[in-house]
């Protein structure tokens, strides 16, 4: 359920201790995510979004996401690198039939360009060029 930030906190009697309804805050490809993942869980959600039902001020409007945890390992923790690889099983496992092939890589059409010239990057570095 999408809910605009005009709703006034504690409306409604409280839930019993184990069937309490979940918010969350945000409703980017992390937020969206987190509802779904309650939804499916059997979970009341609310999900509070700051931009109008359109979601035109949300940060997946503006902006798509990469998922590449063997290429983050060169300059990061290794906490970024363990949580990416998690997150990589966690579409799998929602998204079967999504093709993995290395990387995965959502953005918008705008910005396809600088997807395709990061492709090329990344294919020139690999060493056997496949």
């Amino acid at each position: 359920m999408y809910q605009s930030s005009s709703a006034q906190r504690g409306q409604g009697p409280a839930a019993p201790r184990g069937e309490s309804p979940v918010a969350v805050i945000g409703a980017g490809i992390a937020g969206a995510w987190q509802a779904l993942l309650f939804a499916q869980a059997g979970h009341e959600v609310t999900l509070h979004e700051r931009s109008d039902a359109a979601m035109t001020q949300s940060t997946s409007t503006w902006a798509g996401g990469m998922l590449a945890p063997w290429c983050e390992a060169e300059t990061s923790e290794p906490v970024i690198s363990r949580l990416g690889i998690r997150s990589l099983e966690l579409w799998r496992a929602h998204f079967p039939d999504t093709p993995f092939n290395g990387s995965l890589v959502v953005a918008h059409a705008r910005d396809r360009s600088d997807f395709e010239r990061a492709a090329d990057r990344v294919l020139m570095a690999i060493p056997d060029g496949s």
